[in-house]
């Protein structure tokens, strides 16, 4: 009985830690799909809006939950309380405070980057024309998460369940 009890501890373990591997790659092209969206509403708000870039921040994080509308309420909340820095200051001071609790790479914060760099210190033309350029970037990650995703999630479910039956028929 105490076999069978471990057996199936052993078992559930690892198809945890395969549903886990494999969570990643579902959150990545969440994350991506939610920052794509939010993108292209800053895109509209800048230009038709004539709100502040701190406005739009906070407005566009109470759109939904989750790390990413996070990320633009601090950036929000950074440009309301830091005065005194650049705006890409304050912004870049946020994604490195936010960007561990991610799943998004390293390709995904250089495109923010780069955007943040224009945001707030050029004409409105200017803006947009890099806020299409990120909005392109980041559809060309999606596409590549996607297929990420498709490969390597079943994958590791996969691989979680058989590694747990492999190591209960090795240990008994």
């Amino acid at each position: 009985m105490l076999k069978v009890i471990g057996s199936l501890l052993i078992i559930f373990s690892s198809v945890f830690l395969g549903f886990y591997l494999a969570a990643n790659y579902i959150q990545r092209t969440k994350q991506l799909r939610q920052l794509s969206f939010l993108l292209a509403i800053l895109k509209t708000e800048i230009t038709y809006g004539l709100r502040s870039l701190t406005d739009i921040f906070e407005i566009l994080a109470k759109k939904e939950k989750g790390i990413i509308y996070d990320l633009f309420l601090n950036c929000g909340l950074s440009l309301r309380k830091n005065k005194g820095i650049s705006t890409y200051e304050c912004l870049r001071q946020v994604l490195d405070e936010i960007w561990p609790k991610t799943s998004l790479k390293d390709a995904e914060k250089q495109i923010l980057q780069n955007l943040f760099k224009v945001l707030g210190t050029s004409d409105v033309t200017n803006q947009i024309y890099h806020l299409d350029l990120a909005i392109a970037s980041l559809q060309d990650e999606f596409e590549k998460a996607y297929l990420e995703q498709k490969q390597y999630e079943k994958m590791y479910r996969t691989l979680g369940f058989l590694g747990g039956l492999l190591l209960v028929i090795l240990i008994f």
